[in-house]
């Protein structure tokens, strides 16, 4: 018997640090430490956004963040949190000579580094007003099951237009509810911004 094996993939802190302060502002900070606690994490590891951690472990937070709030609609909701001052750090290289929200979308891969990568974000059609794409994927297609980590991907869509002072766009999930098409072993998801 042959079990396929995933590159495990990795995430910044940045989305973690974001789901912080949600459940601080949210629910209060004995709250939100318990929830880090619970996620086998300490304040410290939050200080560097651009920090990479395993991507299983930004799904056991998500999963951990949905419990707590009793609801999966706040995790779009986050893009706010990744565009407050202390998480520009993990922008830099997606902003970096870029003038106008398309740009950044086009650079969207820049924020993982090579090692680990498992997402490959392609560009559809962009515009003044809007964006579509996709984000291949390539880990392990049971982080992807309850759709999760694609509610993440709006947060992160959303912010994008936000740091160009565009704080009322709209990121949604394109098709039908599912986690992905597959292509070619990998999952594609695709995604619309205006």
């Amino acid at each position: 018997m042959h079990r396929r094996s995933f590159p495990s993939g990795q995430a910044s802190t940045a989305m973690l640090k974001a789901l912080w302060r949600a459940l601080s502002r949210d629910h209060g900070a004995a709250a939100a430490d318990a929830w880090l606690r619970g996620i086998r994490m300490e304040p410290d590891d939050l200080e560097d956004e651009t920090r990479t951690i395993p991507l299983a472990t930004l799904h056991a937070a998500l999963a951990r963040f949905v419990e707590r709030t009793g609801t999966r609609d706040a995790v779009p909701s986050l893009w706010r949190e990744l565009v407050v001052p202390d998480q520009m750090g993990v922008w830099v290289r997606v902003l970096r000579g870029t003038s106008a929200p398309s740009e950044a979308f086009a650079r969207l891969d820049s924020t993982d580094s090579e090692y680990g990568r498992t997402t490959r974000w392609e560009t559809i059609e962009g515009g003044r007003a809007s964006w579509r794409g996709r984000v291949v994927i390539l880990h392990d297609p049971s982080l992807e099951e309850d759709g999760l980590l694609r509610l993440a991907r709006l947060a992160e869509l959303a912010a994008v237009p936000a740091l160009f002072g565009y704080a009322g766009a709209t990121a949604r999930a394109r098709g039908d509810d599912a986690p992905g098409s597959s292509r070619a072993g990998a999952i594609v998801q695709d995604f619309e911004v205006s």
